[in-house]
Formats: structure tokens, C-alpha cells, sequence
């Protein structure tokens, strides 16, 4: 039995689409004994789309790779590597580990994909999960050079984004693990059964989870379009501000179903702030409008109601018409 180690680099993930840009691999014996001459470190074109997004990216995590731009648009396109990717994925009596699955996961079968190949199927363990399940304390997401700090290896001579010496650092980290737990690699994949991943069908969840997140952000964006002109017409009454000295039963704000009503709740507030109540923001006032009983259910096991009472727009326009008659 050899253990394959391998990584990736893309040049960008525009459309949830990874191009990959390089592969880096090498080769252990069962003792995680780097074989001699195992280590390489492919590049690839990536192709049409293929442009390197890679600094002044959210939150600041700029990748800078090892080689050149112009080295990798010399190389070959994926396709033209293709068979001998597939062999190295597949050969038997082989264990493949990762860092971070999922990422080199998507990148592989994303180039399938992208160039009309059939998908390749292979068994790979994830390395940071594993760390993870040693190391629980840690940020949940701990990065390669991270784990590799904290078992106090060393990374001279090693470049981080150099898919070769990530793997190389991933080749380490579990050795590490397993000198750290005084158990063997088998044991430790045992003891983290969900450190094991399938290709296709990793790839697929990874898929689902992206429509999903982006079926969420479409919602939202619709929900934050229909509820514009409701909350520009809530500005001008909030506007007018709410006076110090109105004591706290005598304020209300509205529900977020209340506000997809807008013609509706808008006449409901004008006619309440007529009766003497007046609208605040936030919930620090005596009652929350909701649009129904189910509504004021839902509310109820989410929000805390020792000082604030949910009531439906029927109940509360009760209140107010009786307040104004006393």
C-alpha cells in the first residue's frame, strides 16, 4: 500500500467553477516515508475563462502563486492531461490524502466538467478534518500552515500555494498526527469516519449546497426590492422622531411579515399613531405587531417576551381603539 498526497491551485472560481492552474503530488510508504522522487508539481492551463482572481479578494485572502502567470498559460490545457490525471487518481492498492477536501475535490471534477470528460471516481481522506478531531480547540478551519505550527514542524524551505510542497505539508501534518496520538494512519481514518470522501458524490453535494446559498441570496434580494418601498415610507415617519418623554407602553413596531403588506400595514400604523402610540426600530417597546396568529406563535419561540408583548394587528388595534376611549 503507497499513500498519494496531492493538491491544487486555480486561477479563479467565478460561477462556483474552479480552473485549475496546477497539481502537485508525491508518493509515501505506509510509514509516511516520502518516496524518493514522488514529488511533482504540474502545471495547467486554465484556460478560456481561466483569468488569475487571486489578490484584493473579501476579507483579504490573497493567494500568490509560485510561478509566473505566463508559465502557466504556456502548459497544457486540462484536457491534454487528462488520462494521466485519471491513473494517478486511480491506481489500486493506493490511499489518497488531502488538506481540505472539498476544494481539490471540485477542482478536479470541475475540470471534468468543463471540458466535457467523464468524471473521475476516487476515495480521498481529508487531512484537516482529521487535525481537527485532535486538535478540537483549534478554529474550526484551521489553514495548512496552521496545523503545522502547532505540531511545531517546520515549513522552512516549504512555499505555501506550491501544490507539491502543500502536499508535501499535508504528508507531514498527518505523520505528525499520528506521532501526537501515538496511533496509525488506519486508526485514525477509523476512529473520523468523515474524513472519508467520495469524488462524484462530494462533488454533487457541493453543487447543492451552492444552488441552495444561491437560492438564498436571490430570495433576499427579492425580499429586500419588495420591502423598499414600505421601509422608505417607515424613513419619513421616522423621521418625525418619537418623543423622551412617550412612556414605553405606548410604543409598538412591526413584524417582518407585517411589512410585505405594505398598503395594508401602512394604513394600520397611521391609524395607530393617530390613537397615540408611536412606531420605534428595534424592539426595545411594549408590543410587537404581527400579521396573524401563526405569525405571533413563530415570534414567540424565537424572541424573549418578559417585557415585550406580540400580538396580531386585530389585538392591537383592539387596544388602541380601547385606550383612546379610557
Amino acid at each position: 500500500m503507497q499513500y498519494l498526497f496531492f493538491d491544487t491551485e486555480s486561477s479563479n472560481c467565478f460561477n462556483n467553477v474552479r480552473k485549475m492552474c496546477e497539481l502537485g503530488w508525491l508518493f509515501a510508504d505506509e510509514n509516511l516515508t516520502l518516496l524518493e522522487g514522488s514529488k511533482r508539481d504540474l502545471l495547467i492551463n486554465p484556460g478560456k475563462d481561466g483569468k488569475f482572481n487571486l489578490t484584493g479578494r473579501k476579507g483579504g485572502r490573497d493567494i500568490n502563486l509560485a510561478h509566473p502567470f505566463e508559465s502557466y498559460k504556456l502548459a497544457p490545457l486540462f484536457d491534454a492531461l487528462y488520462d494521466n490525471v485519471k491513473f494517478l487518481l486511480t491506481q489500486k492498492e493506493v490511499l489518497i490524502f488531502l488538506w481540505s477536501a472539498e476544494n481539490d475535490i471540485q477542482a478536479i471534477l470541475d475540470q471534468c466538467f468543463r471540458y466535457h470528460l467523464p468524471q473521475l471516481s476516487f476515495i480521498s481522506y481529508d487531512v484537516q478534518i482529521l487535525f481537527r478531531a485532535v486538535f478540537p480547540e483549534l478554529p474550526k478551519v484551521p489553514s495548512l500552515d496552521a496545523a503545522m505550527d502547532a505540531l511545531g514542524l517546520s515549513r522552512e524551505n516549504l512555499v505555501s500555494h506550491r501544490p507539491d510542497d502543500d502536499a508535501l505539508m499535508t504528508l507531514l501534518v498527518l505523520k505528525g498526527l499520528c506521532e501526537k496520538t501515538g496511533k496509525s494512519v488506519q486508526e485514525l481514518i477509523d476512529e473520523c469516519p468523515q474524513c472519508k470522501m467520495e469524488s462524484i458524490s462530494t462533488h454533487k453535494e457541493l453543487w447543492k449546497r451552492h444552488k441552495e446559498k444561491e437560492k438564498r441570496k436571490r430570495l433576499e434580494k427579492e425580499r429586500k426590492e419588495a420591502m423598499a418601498p414600505f421601509n422608505e415610507a417607515l424613513n419619513e415617519i421616522f423621521a418625525k422622531g418619537v418623543p423622551e418623554n412617550v412612556p414605553l407602553e405606548k410604543t409598538f413596531t412591526v413584524s417582518a411579515n407585517m411589512k410585505r403588506h405594505i398598503d395594508e400595514t401602512l394604513g394600520l400604523i397611521q391609524c395607530w399613531l393617530e390613537k397615540g402610540y408611536w412606531l420605534k426600530r428595534s424592539l426595545g417597546v411594549a408590543y410587537l405587531v404581527a400579521y396573524d396568529k401563526e405569525e405571533v406563535e413563530a415570534l414567540k419561540t424565537k424572541l424573549d417576551t418578559t417585557n415585550l408583548t406580540i400580538l396580531t394587528k386585530e389585538e392591537f388595534s383592539t387596544i388602541a381603539i380601547d385606550d383612546e376611549r379610557v
